[in-house]
């Protein structure tokens, strides 16, 4: 119990009383504490039980969508990441890069899509495939050292190929390695081999039956009948302009007689000789000396 002051008279009372002893003044309002009201909701146990039901219910749908989305983003995602590894480590490289590029952002798939392209063209250089070789080491990009397998593998590729193939490449490597020695090299090697294959040329080109070709097709023989035998006198001016020889050698060789003996012409892949009788005209030989 406390006092308190009446609010009519001012005098000390209980704060219990309803009626001022001292003056008469009623209190209006119960000086009794207010007990705290529980919400509705819980009024009853049946309530409760309800609202514990409906919460549990909500936290198992969250757990489903969670797992279900769990299952559908990443459990399925590492399944088929580990199925592209499967497929790269049989060297079944396509189907590999199409698996691992369905996978997009997933891990490190696209990082994997250039090592796949990458293994794809070292299998497939041992196998000497260069062409397809250099396709893969480009679609493999900036992965570990894929610019610099295309140049070794270009240079391996013009070493295996034929001379005009290893123009081409070596002019595309530029001044990789030695490429522009061997460049210079194939290039000669070529001047050598369309020279040879001129020689067949010019007997092609031919109309006399005293014009013959050596076996080896290195060397070509005119023997003239007689002075006046013109159709080989016509062959030996064809052979000149196919071989590429100045036309002033027909003139040398016309001016040739019988006196000066055998005479000889050398050029960069040929050497022609001749010789003049007034019997048999003239005999000449045109081979190649490479």
């Amino acid at each position: 119990m406390a006092l308190i002051n009446c609010p009519e008279c001012n005098k000390e009372i209980s704060d219990t009383v309803k009626v001022c002893p001292g003056c008469g003044y009623k209190f209006k309002k119960s000086k009794q504490k207010k007990e705290k009201k529980e919400p509705k909701i819980f009024k009853s146990k049946k309530s409760k039980r309800i609202a514990i039901v409906i919460l549990a219910v909500v936290i198992a749908a969250l757990l489903g969508i969670g797992g279900f989305w769990g299952y559908k983003y990443y459990l399925v995602p590492l399944q088929d990441y580990k199925v592209a590894e499967s497929l790269a480590s049989e060297n079944k490289f396509d189907e590999a890069i199409a698996a691992f590029e369905a996978l997009d952002d997933f891990k490190d798939s696209k990082d994997k899509v250039l090592e796949t392209h990458y293994k794809k063209a070292e299998y497939l250089l041992e196998s000497k495939s260069y062409v397809d070789a250099v396709k893969e080491f480009e679609l493999a990009g900036d992965y570990s050292d894929s610019k610099d397998r295309v140049n070794e593998t270009m240079y391996q590729w013009a070493e295996a190929s034929d001379v005009e193939e290893s123009i081409r490449i070596y002019e595309e490597l530029g001044d990789y390695k030695d490429s522009a020695d061997k460049l210079a090299s194939a290039k000669k090697k070529k001047e050598a081999d369309d020279a040879l294959k001129k020689m067949e040329t010019a007997y092609d080109s031919c109309e006399s039956s005293r014009t013959k070709l050596s076996s080896d097709k290195k060397s070509i023989i005119v023997d003239s009948s007689s002075q006046y035998d013109y159709i080989s006198s016509i062959d030996i001016v064809t052979i000149i302009s196919a071989l590429g020889l100045p036309s002033s050698l027909f003139d040398e060789m016309c001016a040739t007689n019988a006196l000066m003996g055998r005479q000889t012409e050398t050029y960069d892949y040929y050497e022609v000789s001749w010789s003049y009788h007034p019997d048999n005209g003239l005999d000449v030989i045109f081979k190649y000396k490479n």
